[in-house]
């Protein structure tokens, strides 16, 4: 934080610069005073406008986006949950899940609109869809508790919570199975082509076993793909072995018109390959391996984000490694006869630790960047639009914060995208200044 003699007269100048609420405008003051800095006015709530100090790298705000509060986050998701045409958010923590509003301009403050619920692990996932085809946007939670002990035995359930209308919502969850947790990822779509969401989780362990021959062992439990019945939820069946899932992303990867699923997972499992998946849909909410389709390399791929990076109009691959692995584009090269297969087409060095991407075009040039959320400096790519990234070391400020997720959106509604970040101290809220600068 810059030393009072030199924010007063910023302050002071900032006050009394009359500014439009709907624009960004960027001051700048004397280098030999303020050593290069200068004053950033945004909208900010009630109507006013926000006054950031900014070096070259950071912004420090005089006020606060998200409450300040000491946080143990895992997961977040951005919809407009009561439909007043700005992005809200729910935050997943260690023992729950929180919600917040947003004013409009992007400053969100924390209201009571989520069930009474406490859990013994963390909210590893949510995804939000409009599962009952109400006009509102409900919640699906993806719990992750349980480690070690047998499938079912004690841990937490997978939740549904649905929009009641106003942006509350309601326990709805005895409408899917309560098969357990260890989930560490949930996706919604509609596979079957209903006009029903329907829900995935990426589920992880199952039990362990140890003191036989060979020491311990570990099982995987199988993940879950839940049919959307109109007043219930019925489990499909899905093809392959279990597995650890760490991720999902469902897409229509083959161009044929209908919902297909990649499933990132990690290796170390009784029966596992640890191979990255992709099941291709048989039109009617039937899948099969799509033999071929993913190198045969036991990664991690703990994350994993879909978009047409080259251009060519279809869906690649980006892929987080977390620890033990890189970072992976993979290109899709989907033949005339419409089976996929995903090529490598660039690893990520100077990335390490990451646990969360995304894809969005920050810089506003039509082509889509890639968002690293790492265990450390977060990074940003931006891509050229022919399937190539290049890092950006000013796109996010410095830092050395555990970030164990990323969620894009127009938060304060000037029509570019920023980012919500959950992290294991204080979660953030990067607002964009322009060319896909994140302070």
């Amino acid at each position: 934080m810059p030393c009072s003699k030199h924010l007063k007269p910023i302050l002071a100048m900032a006050m009394a610069l009359a500014v439009s609420a709907s624009a960004q405008t960027i001051l700048h003051v004397g280098e030999a005073a303020l050593h290069a800095a200068y004053v950033l006015l945004v909208p900010g709530p009630g109507g006013g406008f926000d006054v950031g100090y900014c070096t070259s790298d950071q912004c420090v705000w005089l006020i606060p986006r998200l409450p300040i509060e000491s946080s143990d986050s895992w997961s977040a998701i951005l919809s407009d949950a009561d439909q007043d045409g700005d992005l809200d958010a729910v935050i997943g923590a260690q023992g729950g899940a929180e919600s917040f509003d947003n004013d409009g301009s992007g400053f969100f403050a924390a209201v009571d609109s989520l069930p009474a619920a406490t859990f013994s692990g963390p909210i590893e996932a949510l995804a939000a869809g409009d599962l009952n085809n109400d006009g509102y946007e409900d919640l699906v939670l993806a719990t992750g508790s349980g480690v070690g002990c047998n499938h079912g035995c004690g841990g937490d359930y997978n939740q549904v919570y649905l929009n009641d209308g106003s942006g509350s919502y309601y326990d709805a969850s005895d409408l899917i199975p309560a098969a357990g947790s260890q989930s560490r990822d949930v996706a919604v779509a509609d596979v079957n082509g209903d006009g029903l969401l329907d829900i995935y989780f990426a589920n992880d362990v199952d039990h362990t076993t140890c003191g036989g021959p060979g020491g311990c062992h570990v099982y995987a439990r199988a993940d879950e793909l839940l049919i959307n019945l109109g007043s219930s939820f019925a489990l499909a069946p899905l093809p392959g072995a279990a597995a650890r899932s760490q991720s999902v992303v469902m897409e229509d990867f083959d161009g044929d018109g209908d919902i297909d699923i990649f499933v990132g997972h990690v290796p170390n499992c009784e029966g596992c390959t640890g191979f990255d998946e992709l099941y291709v849909n048989d039109g009617a909410g039937g899948f099969a391996v799509a033999d071929g389709a993913m190198p045969e390399e036991a990664l991690e791929s703990v994350a994993a984000a879909a978009g047409d990076v080259d251009g060519d109009g279809d869906l690649d691959l980006l892929v987080a490694g977390a620890y033990f692995a890189s970072n992976r584009l993979y290109i899709n090269e989907t033949s005339a006869g419409g089976e996929v297969t995903f090529v490598l087409s660039q690893e990520f060095p100077e990335v390490a630790f990451t646990v969360d991407v995304a894809l969005a075009d920050l810089n506003g040039d039509g082509a889509l960047d890639a968002y690293f959320a790492n265990d450390g400096l977060d990074t940003v790519y931006f891509g050229d639009g022919a399937g190539r990234f290049v890092l950006m070391t000013s796109a996010v400020p410095p830092g050395d914060s555990y970030t164990t997720g990323v969620e894009i959106g127009d938060v304060d509604g000037d029509g570019d995208p920023d980012a919500l970040l959950t992290r294991g101290g204080q979660d953030q809220v990067y607002i964009n200044i322009g060319n896909g600068i994140l302070r």
